[in-house]
């Protein structure tokens, strides 16, 4: 099965995200090939049995470029088995903070008019080292609030990478059912 990984990411941890999916699915035997959405053409939709999105939440939006690709692209993904991975520090929060990403992540269905099969809610990052000097301060203060243990200057990930592998390993299942039938 041939599938199409497209992704936003603003400081890497989405890229590192997307290229990690790519790396199970080629374990599990599949074709992969992984596209920023700002590039991402027709024939890369027209030519996949799959795709997986991956987009970061930033103030309670993904990225722009994001939400073009897919709204550009819905023609070429109907009745495509497809999945969004949903990269937030939202997901390493408490039930509240994870109720907001999965509202953020029904709002960007109806802006874009695209409702995954699947959908990952990953846990991202702090990127001190990406982060200018005012986002740092704002960021560092935002982890004291939720009880975050960061050190500016220290990146820290709250990615979890098995329950990642499991998702993509469900999801690869799926499209390959739905290929199948």
């Amino acid at each position: 099965m041939d599938v199409l990984i497209c992704y936003t990411s603003t400081e890497g941890q989405t890229r590192k995200i997307a290229l990690h999916a790519a790396e199970t699915l080629v374990r599990l035997g599949h074709k992969t090939r992984v596209k920023q959405a700002s590039i991402a053409e027709a024939g890369d939709f027209q030519q996949c049995d799959a795709a997986i999105f991956a987009g970061s939440l930033h103030m309670g939006r993904y990225q722009p470029a994001l939400i073009d690709c897919i709204t550009k692209r819905l023609e070429q993904l109907q009745g495509k088995p497809s999945a969004f991975i949903s990269v937030s520090l939202s997901a390493a929060g408490d039930e509240s903070d994870q109720e907001d990403a999965r509202r953020c992540a029904m709002k960007f269905a109806n802006e874009t008019g695209w409702t995954a099969d699947m959908i990952h809610h990953a846990a991202g990052a702090f990127r001190f080292g990406r982060y200018h000097i005012f986002k740092r301060w704002l960021m560092w203060l935002v982890a004291m609030q939720k009880d975050k243990t960061v050190e500016i200057g220290r990146d820290r990930e709250y990615t979890d990478w098995n329950a990642l592998d499991r998702f993509v390993g469900e999801f690869a299942e799926f499209a390959a059912d739905r290929k199948a039938a």
